[in-house]
Order: C-alpha cells, then structure tokens, then sequence
C-alpha cells in the first residue's frame, strides 16, 4: 500500500486493512517489560523526587513530568502498617485484581508466574453530562515483588 491509499481510506475498515493490529500476547509483553523496567528503577525514582527511605514517616507524593513522548505520572507512597505483614500483602494483592471491574473481563492466560503477577483487560463505561454513555477497553498488568520487610507493587495501565 502506498500513502495515496492510506489517504483514501476513509472509513476505519479500509483504514485497519492497511496496519496490523497488534496480538494481546505483544501487547501484554511490552507491558511486562515495561513493569520489570520501572521496578529496577524504584530506588532511583525515590531519590530523585526527595523521598526519604529510611524514614518511618508515612509519605505520599505526585510527580508530574513530561518530554516528547508525553506526560509521565508517578505515584509514590510509604506507609506504616500496623498489622500483620504477611495479611498486609496478601490484602493489598487482592485489592489489586481489580474483582470489581467485570465488564467484558478477560484475564491474559499467558502468564508464567501467576502467583505474582496480573494481566487482564476490561471495559470501563461512564456516562457524560449530556446523558451519552462513552466506554473505553483498559488493560492493566501488575506485578508484586515480595520481600522480608518491603512489597512493592508495579502496575502498568493503558487504555
């Protein structure tokens, strides 16, 4: 095909005949890599937005940055937890499956360790204000890291 046709193309049939769409298994691939990448930087990311890590001062913060490939958003936080480690985490890692979100959910079975990682995709709908319900496919995949004293949680999600 040549730009002339991709040009022509109006309607989004012709328009998907002309570029392959990628397979959930690429897709999801891509997204694990990304999370294994953000984990190796966790301590880097810290440091640079001025958090103290031997601090027991429950902390939270929000950094917003952009560069030419758009706005990255970090969600940093440290808490102090009361309880019991071990019930902690497994809390938290159900609280990460997302159970509350059904719509057209399918779970990504081309995991290797699924005792510790999350792939799925499902429809999120909300309704404007002028009464139109609009929807959107989101895909999440989330990986825990489970340690003596720490357990860190990296998600990647794209819509």
């Amino acid at each position: 095909m040549n730009i002339a046709a991709l040009i022509a193309a109006q309607s989004e049939e012709q328009t998907s005949q002309l570029f392959l769409k990628p397979t959930d298994d690429l897709l999801y691939a891509m997204d694990l890599q990304d999370v294994d990448e953000q984990y190796m930087l966790t301590d880097t990311v810290f440091n640079s937005c001025g958090l103290d890590l031997t601090s027991e001062k429950p902390e939270f913060r929000r950094v917003v940055t952009m560069d030419n490939d758009g706005v990255v958003i970090q969600y940093l936080s440290r808490y102090r937890i009361l309880f019991n480690y071990k019930q902690t985490c497994e809390s938290i890692w159900m609280l990460a499956h997302l159970l509350n979100r059904q719509d057209d959910r399918k779970e990504y079975a081309g995991i290797q360790d699924r005792e510790n990682t999350l792939a799925m995709k499902f429809r999120v709908t909300d309704r404007l204000p002028s009464g139109k319900l609009v929807s959107l496919n989101q895909r999440v995949v989330c990986r825990r890291f489970l340690y003596i004293s720490t357990a860190p949680v990296q998600y990647r999600s794209t819509l």
